[in-house]
């Protein structure tokens, strides 16, 4: 099994957009999430075994039951595993360029920074937290999320 939806525990305010947590909820709110707000420790305990032990600092926060973590490193090497026995290329560590589009605007392949292009049918943007940097490759309005975890 790579992924596990066991809940997840997101401790800091609810409400702003400065704070990751306050973004994280107003995300998780417009997205449906089974989510709920604790206000304090006392109101926190309710999420928890009657056993655990809390930190004495708990604020503010809120649980997401749906979500949970991953194993990435497996995720990933079954996802390669798949696009190679299907006959795909899989190209690590390149840096790339600048995306090509066709006239519709899909992706059509890459070209690197050396110059070297390559051309595909797929083009797979996987780029975990550096996906900002991929905006100014004129491909944002045509990204599509598949999936999250």
């Amino acid at each position: 099994m790579v992924t596990f939806r066991c809940g997840v525990v997101v401790l800091g305010g609810t409400s702003g957009s400065e704070l990751y947590s306050g973004s994280a909820y107003q995300n998780d709110v417009i997205i449906g999430s089974d989510i709920a707000a604790f206000s304090d420790q006392a109101s926190a305990k309710a999420f928890f075994p009657a056993e655990a032990k809390l930190g004495t600092e708990i604020k503010e926060g809120y649980i997401n039951r749906e979500n949970g973590w991953a194993y990435a490193t497996r995720g990933v090497a079954r996802a390669l595993d798949a696009v190679r026995a299907l006959g795909g290329e899989v190209m690590t560590g390149q840096d790339v360029e600048r995306i090509r589009l066709d006239y519709n605007g899909r992706a059509t392949g890459v070209v690197l920074r050396s110059g070297e292009e390559h051309a595909a049918d797929y083009t797979v943007i996987a780029t975990g937290s550096w996906t900002p940097s991929v905006i100014g490759m004129g491909v944002s309005s045509n990204l599509l999320a598949t999936g999250y975890i």
